[in-house]
């Protein structure tokens, strides 16, 4: 199963962006095996002249995070400290242990509620520690995104180049395993008959 996330076309540099997600067993390990950069030569139909045309295309294959696991942190891992409150609010909270703070032992993060409940106060306390952990591992994820998208297209160079396909000839050439395949075994879906030799390398 795949849904479209985001299509987008650039009238600047005749560029295109295509993102979509694939869901299955083990899809992210199997289609690792297309990151990098996919070399096309056709003629297109508007060709009148008949020249070949060469596009090319990175392909990046990020995993998806578990989102439940990514937001969970377990309990032992905060910290909680009761004081009395200051400033104006009045004798019971200026003598009572309700003022609340909250530590993430881990990292450090602490957050403080001033309220007049002491229950109260621990889970606004905790929700300000959790928002800022939660956006401190968004912020690690994506640029872990960034680092692995460059890492599998690079420059889009000839040393980042995986296969090249030639609809001309009728032949897609894998550059890992310098073989060729034909073209049309390969656009209908049996990439086994690729990965079976990538994987043997």
């Amino acid at each position: 199963m795949h849904v479209v996330l985001e299509q987008s076309w650039s009238i600047f540099d005749d560029s295109a962006c295509l993102s979509f997600l694939i869901k299955g067993k083990k899809v992210s390990k199997r289609f690792s095996l297309e990151s990098g950069v996919h070399v096309v030569q056709r003629v297109p139909p508007t060709e009148s002249k008949g020249r070949r045309h060469t596009s090319r295309i990175a392909v990046a294959v990020l995993e998806v995070p578990n989102h439940q696991e990514s937001k969970s942190f377990p309990e032992s891992e905060f910290r909680f400290d009761a004081f009395c409150g200051q400033g104006p609010g009045g004798q019971h909270r200026n003598k009572n242990m309700t003022t609340v703070r909250c530590t993430h032992v881990p990292t450090g993060i602490t957050a403080v509620s001033n309220t007049k409940s002491q229950h109260t106060n621990k889970c606004n306390a905790k929700a300000a520690v959790l928002a800022q952990l939660h956006e401190r591992k968004k912020i690690s994820y994506h640029a872990a995104v960034n680092a692995s998208r460059q890492g599998q297209i690079g420059s889009m160079g000839r040393g980042a180049r995986i296969r090249i396909y030639s609809f001309i000839d009728g032949f897609v050439r894998d550059e890992r395993v310098k073989k060729s395949f034909r073209v049309k075994d390969i656009m209908s879906g049996k990439l086994e008959l690729i990965y079976k030799c990538v994987k043997k390398r």
